[in-house]
């Protein structure tokens, strides 16, 4: 992806010239929205004047690695996921676990309109764990996180996933460390993008907050109500 540089015109109306890496112009914008993990926006935003500058550096971006199996059949799930097959077992959508590298797993087939998905979950790591091993090789990472999950959802021979596949996420949850009066180092979570109203830049991304699917979606209405603002 091309590079720009940042150039404020020296007019009424405050446009912003981009430029891409071959110094071509991309014309003049009344607003430039930058939605790149903080660790990139540092870089592009860079020696350019941006009045929260500063605030960018404050969220770390931690790693997560996603773990996905698939079954060809409902049958061949393992008990801990299949209800069907056994009643006694309660029905659910989301496990969170403990005292285990994995964080979370998703039952993806039980979700709203997925019925027509074969048998299938999704398996978050922790993001400490996946962020102290977020350079190993992949297949590693696959072969740990695989001993984990036949540990939680104990399957059998039988009851093995058939498709098995690794993602490494490497900016996915936001950790912002503060100091309380006793000078402690605390961890909170951000909660809003940057605004240079002077320049018409705006920072935003799920890192603003939380990292989540429900930050992309917070962060993006709070672009959209600075924008409606600015009209």
């Amino acid at each position: 992806m091309a590079e720009y540089n940042h150039h404020l015109a020296d007019n009424v109306d405050k446009k912003t010239e981009l430029f891409d890496e071959d110094g071509a112009s991309l014309g003049c914008f009344d607003w430039v929205i930058c939605t790149a993990p903080n660790g990139q926006a540092i870089e592009l935003m860079a020696d350019s004047g941006f009045g929260e500058q500063t605030k960018i550096t404050e969220a770390q971006m931690l790693a997560c690695y996603t773990l996905m199996l698939g079954w060809d059949d409902i049958t061949q799930l393992p008990e801990t996921l299949n209800h069907l097959s056994n009643p006694s077992i309660s029905q659910w959508d989301v496990a969170y676990l403990n005292e285990s590298i994995l964080d979370r797993i998703f039952i993806e087939h039980q979700k709203p309109a997925h019925a027509e998905l074969l048998p299938s979950v999704t398996i978050h790591a922790r993001n400490d764990w996946s962020e102290a091993h977020v350079d190993d090789d992949i297949e590693s990472v696959q072969a740990q996180l695989l001993q984990a999950a036949q540990q939680a959802l104990n399957w059998s021979a039988d009851g093995a996933p058939s498709q098995i596949d690794c993602h490494r996420w490497r900016y996915a949850a936001t950790l912002v460390e503060h100091k309380n009066k006793d000078n402690n180092s605390t961890n909170n979570q951000k909660s809003g993008i940057l605004v240079d109203k002077q320049r018409q830049w705006i920072v935003s991304g799920d890192w603003c907050a939380q990292g989540n699917i429900e930050s992309c979606y917070q962060m993006a209405k709070q672009t959209i109500e600075v924008l409606n603002k600015a009209r």
